[in-house]
């Protein structure tokens, strides 16, 4: 599974960011909170993440996320 770093949280509005660790090339991934709620995790920005990559409208975004 691909780690990344929660680089941005939005809690009023229910999503944040991931950056792609490993890669500058890489774009950062939409995670939403459903999908921190499903794994049982508060978002924290800083916290280090396991994750799978899905598609939602044509784009990539972070999936089954789980602390490192």
């Amino acid at each position: 599974m691909p780690v990344g770093t929660l680089k941005l949280w939005h809690t009023d509005r229910g999503f944040g960011w991931l950056t792609q660790d490993g890669s500058k090339r890489k774009p950062d991934l939409f995670i939403h909170f459903t999908e921190m709620k499903k794994a049982g995790l508060r978002a924290e920005e800083g916290a280090v993440y396991w994750y799978a990559i899905s598609e939602r409208d044509g784009k990539p975004i972070a999936v089954d996320p789980e602390l490192t």
